[in-house]
């Protein structure tokens, strides 16, 4: 029993152990980014953009050190703003957060969440500017590009076939045969005659033969 018990309370140490080292990791931060502009006009570079939960300041980076930079004439910040694991007061999921350009309050706020939100802020009258697009050059067509971005048609126009090069005997020997024309010497219908007449001779040799020896078998046999 006494075991059992020990057991038990060993578990629920472990247990306890393990859901302090949970709680103790910290959340990861939401990040914030967007154009920053005062009265709808683009603010000066380095001008510092913070972020605030509940008046509670939750900017990632110490003041001074979260400036705006300008780009294609509008000004862009970035900021993290950090988990309540991090400090205390500052984001859980679905908190308001305000922020202040050179320490004025802008006209819109976010939703705390674990990602990355764009969201434009101004100061003031006007409305915020919309950030740059930003658009990439296609890179120059070389004639390999070219070459290979060519239609079907004109990277694989067919030769005539008379000009069709190849290796094999065979095939050169019947491309030979098919450009002779009819009648020709060459022919394979000029060996036409020539062969009957050789056959017929070979016949009737072979017939006298037959004739010649058949008459003196006959004479052998009646003398």
């Amino acid at each position: 029993m006494a075991r059992l018990f020990v057991a038990i309370a060993a578990l629920a140490l472990a247990l306890l152990s393990g859901a302090h080292l949970v709680a103790a990791q910290p959340g990861v931060p939401a990040t914030f980014f967007g154009s920053a502009a005062i009265e709808g006009a683009p603010v000066p570079s380095g001008t510092e953009v913070r972020a605030f939960v509940d008046g509670v300041d939750c900017t990632q980076s110490p003041a001074g050190e979260r400036g705006t930079i300008m780009q294609d004439g509008v000004s862009a910040y970035s900021v993290l703003v950090v988990h309540e694991s991090q400090r205390a007061g500052c984001g859980t999921s679905g908190a308001t957060v305000t922020f202040t350009i050179d320490g004025r309050t802008a006209n819109e706020s976010g939703s705390w969440q674990a990602a990355a939100q764009q969201l434009d802020l101004n100061v003031g009258a006007g409305a915020p500017l919309a950030l740059p697009s930003v658009s990439v050059s296609p890179a120059p067509v070389g004639d390999i590009d070219r070459d290979a971005t060519a239609t079907g048609e004109a990277r694989f126009t067919p030769l005539p076939a008379t000009t069709l090069p190849t290796d094999d005997p065979a095939i050169r020997a019947g491309t030979a045969n098919a450009a002779v024309r009819p009648g020709d010497d060459e022919g394979g219908s000029g060996l036409v005659l020539p062969v009957a007449i050789g056959v017929i001779v070979l016949t009737l040799l072979g017939v006298a033969g037959g004739v010649v020896i058949s008459r003196r078998r006959t004479r052998g046999a009646s003398s």
